[in-house]
């Protein structure tokens, strides 16, 4: 059975200190359980049409007005519903980077249209969790899903090719194309919602908005956790990558032209040994 990672991020518009992606890993028939029980919590008086982290945190949304206890009780709710799957092939999955990183060591220095660091994070969290698929003897393939309304998340399917291209495992374990859902429509979203803004702050170090979030929230990390945190290193790889391409293959064509099949069937074998050189 197929298994499904749902991803949302936190952090794109560059005025944070870290941007991450985080979501959860089940099988198809699990997540529609999943999806009615996140339904009826969605129902329950005073019922609310969606969940959003930061509406929530912020007391503004669709929990403006409400007594803060009440939101709490949602989330703590919500919460529930999640920890409830644990130990059900339920995995946790996340990859994180410094926005400063980012800037400071590639921003301007590698092809515009892939002047992106969501590209990174969406290649970092897949590259993880194949890997611990692969490790784990998890046969089935994985489908990723990722939050429609995302800004950055709008250019994956423009990213794809690349990530795919440049990612240091091989290429093999890059199954299928990820897809774009709404996350007011699809509940694992929302759930992933939960996990990204946790995984960011968690990751600055930083104070919740109310004191009163962190128990309940703080509850999540008995969910496998499987993640990465992009470092400075790994960044300035990738620029030894992107020069090692155009050092010896010239500019990447465009995947709409001809020659492209032809210059990546020379260039993805050469880029791969390089980087397995590197390490």
């Amino acid at each position: 059975m197929t298994l499904q990672a749902f991803v949302d991020d936190s952090g794109s518009g560059g005025d944070t200190k870290v941007f991450a992606l985080a979501g959860f890993v089940a099988n198809a028939e699990l997540w529609k359980k999943f999806s009615d029980d996140w339904d009826a919590i969605l129902g329950k008086d005073p019922p609310i049409p969606y969940f959003k982290m930061y509406d929530a945190a912020r007391e503004t949304g669709v929990f403006e007005g409400w007594p803060v206890e009440h939101i709490d009780r949602k989330v703590e709710e919500f919460v529930s519903t999640i920890i409830a799957y644990n130990g059900q092939e339920f995995f946790s999955v996340h990859a994180a980077l410094l926005n400063q990183d980012y800037e400071t060591t590639l921003r301007g220095r590698v092809p515009e249209e892939t002047d992106e660091p969501y590209l990174f994070l969406m290649s970092g969290i897949m590259t993880t969790w194949y890997i611990h698929q692969r490790d784990h003897n998890l046969n089935e393939p994985t489908d990723f899903i990722f939050d429609s309304q995302s800004t950055p998340a709008k250019k994956i399917r423009d990213l794809w090719d690349y990530a795919v291209l440049n990612a240091p495992v091989s290429k093999d374990l890059f199954q299928n194309e990820p897809i774009l859902r709404d996350d007011k429509v699809f509940k694992p979203l929302q759930a992933a919602d939960i996990n990204v803004w946790k995984t960011r702050r968690d990751k600055e170090g930083k104070h919740y908005v109310r004191r009163s979030l962190r128990p309940i929230l703080d509850r999540l990390d008995g969910v496998e956790r499987i993640g990465v945190m992009i470092t400075r290193v790994d960044l300035a790889d990738h620029l030894a990558g992107v020069e090692f391409l155009r050092d010896n293959f010239g500019p990447k064509p465009d995947a709409a032209d001809p020659k492209y099949a032809e210059w990546k069937a020379k260039a993805a074998p050469a880029l791969e040994a390089f980087f397995r050189s590197r390490k």
